[in-house]
């Protein structure tokens, strides 16, 4: 063989050889990183808990029963501070108590609509990837205000 550049004969090399493949200026050092992630994505894959449909039926009944509890924690709240004109100190406890509450409700949302999806995976059988991109598609996205109030709360709470 020749080289079309320097018009110099090459030793000969086999027809099918990959002999010199990885020298002088096409040597790579290989990231033997990835060996790393692969096994941190076996692991991750074989360590599932690979619920079945009656688990996750059950997870999502005992999760829908805490909904209702902490639904009905916040309505008994606000219909025992209704009429009454307390002391910021002690609005500032029953705000407390109330977005304690709130956020607790909102985790077990999340988790219920996980679950969901799980749920529809099973059911669909999906791949890992389409359960993974469902279940980021899934996660809980920061609130838009929808009235004038939400914008003068923004303003108040600046800072804080």
């Amino acid at each position: 063989m020749v080289d079309m550049d320097s018009s110099e004969k090459e030793p000969n090399v086999p027809e099918f050889s990959n002999e010199g493949i990885f020298k002088d200026q096409k040597s790579i050092e290989f990231d033997d990183s990835i060996i790393d992630k692969v096994d941190m994505e076996i692991g991750a894959i074989t360590g599932l808990a690979a619920w079945d449909i009656t688990q996750l039926n059950t997870y999502n009944a005992t999760l829908k029963q805490g909904l209702s509890f902490y639904d009905s924690a916040l309505s008994d709240i606000d219909h025992a501070r209704m009429g009454h004109r307390p002391p910021a100190h002690v609005m500032t406890k029953v705000d407390k108590i109330r977005n304690e509450l709130k956020e607790k409700r909102r985790d077990i949302k999340q988790s219920i609509v996980y679950i969901e999806v799980l749920t529809r995976a099973l059911k669909e059988q999906w791949s890992i990837g389409k359960i993974k991109t469902e279940l980021s598609k899934s996660k809980y996205s920061p609130y838009k205000g929808r009235t004038k109030y939400y914008d003068m709360m923004e303003q108040l709470l600046k800072g804080y």
